[in-house]
């Protein structure tokens, strides 16, 4: 940080023109971002090897219609005990990561191919058109079309019991 920014912060007062200051907040905003990215990713916590597994599953064949049987299955679990673990471990249930990346998928399919909303629907191993509309909507709170048009890919998405984003 510059000078001035460091006597600033320690409250002593200097005087800034409108374009200084700005200059100098978006330079304190600028280090305040990337010392919260820095401490965010050094506190990356790593899970139980069995959770890791699950979310490597997940993520990679989130087009699959996966369940919590199949995965524990290839586990080796029991469906009770990888998802008590997943909840244990991550403080989510393992049913709302599994819908999580699947919205995920189908928003990355919507916004970055000109596949239909059926061949989406198709490829993301959906039982109908609509079924995948619904599931859609009821995370999304918004049509697949009206997605392609309007919504924008979150960096992140938290499910509600509900089934709605937060």
């Amino acid at each position: 940080l510059s000078a001035l920014t460091e006597a600033a912060l320690r409250g002593k007062a200097v005087p800034f023109s409108p374009f200084e200051s700005s200059l100098y907040f978006y330079e304190l905003y600028g280090a305040l971002v990337t010392a919260a990215r820095s401490s965010s990713e050094s506190e990356e916590k790593s899970f139980h090897p069995n959770v890791e597994a699950a979310r490597r599953i997940i993520r990679e064949e989130a087009d699959e219609n996966l369940s919590i049987e199949q995965i524990s299955f290839r586990l080796g679990l029991s469906r009770e005990h990888l998802s008590r673990l997943y909840k244990n471990e991550t403080g989510r249930l393992l049913k709302d990561h599994i819908r999580e990346e699947r919205i995920l998928q189908a928003c990355r399919l919507l916004k970055g191919t000109e596949l239909s909303i059926a061949e989406i629907a198709r490829r993301m191993n959906f039982s109908s058109d609509a079924n995948f509309v619904r599931f859609f909507h009821k995370a999304m709170h918004m049509t697949p079309s009206t997605f392609r048009k309007e919504g924008t890919i979150p960096d992140f998405l938290t499910v509600r019991r509900d089934g709605g984003p937060y």
